[in-house]
């Protein structure tokens, strides 16, 4: 792919990168890394991982187990997690998993072969702030 306008992104340094110099040089440091999120597409992960362009994958659980009509920690589903694992160690990259603000689910799964994981996520982390920043004003009003 190639790099958008948007120059709000960590890329664009949230805004502050000049936009010439974040059109200029935005597609310098990019890493591709394709979301697994059907079957086919997990069974399609030895392909994708053999291409020079990709860098990694990340196997959407969640989204996974959905296209399956199951949950993320059924057989099926952590069976096909496993293959994505071994295939991205068979191609000398990494897969990567979300935890939904589970470290140690998250720390189980580096210690069984995942390369990267992603504990949270900006949307939840704000909300959770502002949640509990309005807590605490009401108890402080109460």
């Amino acid at each position: 792919g190639v790099r958008g306008a948007g120059g709000t992104s960590r890329a664009g340094a949230w805004g502050l990168r000049p936009n010439a110099e974040y059109r200029a040089a935005g597609n310098d440091d990019v890493l591709c890394i394709p979301q697994l999120e059907s079957v086919e597409a997990v069974k399609a992960a030895p392909e994708m991982l053999a291409l020079d362009t990709v860098d990694a994958v990340f196997v959407g659980a969640a989204d996974l187990s959905m296209s399956m009509g199951s949950t993320p920690a059924s057989p099926d589903v952590l069976d096909l997690i496993a293959s994505a694992i071994a295939a991205a160690h068979a191609a000398g990259k990494r897969c990567g998993l979300a935890f939904g603000g589970v470290p140690e689910k998250a720390a189980q799964a580096v210690r069984d072969g995942c390369g990267f994981v992603l504990l949270s996520n900006d949307t939840t982390m704000l909300a959770e702030a502002a949640r509990g920043l309005v807590r605490a004003f009401r108890d402080a009003t109460a």
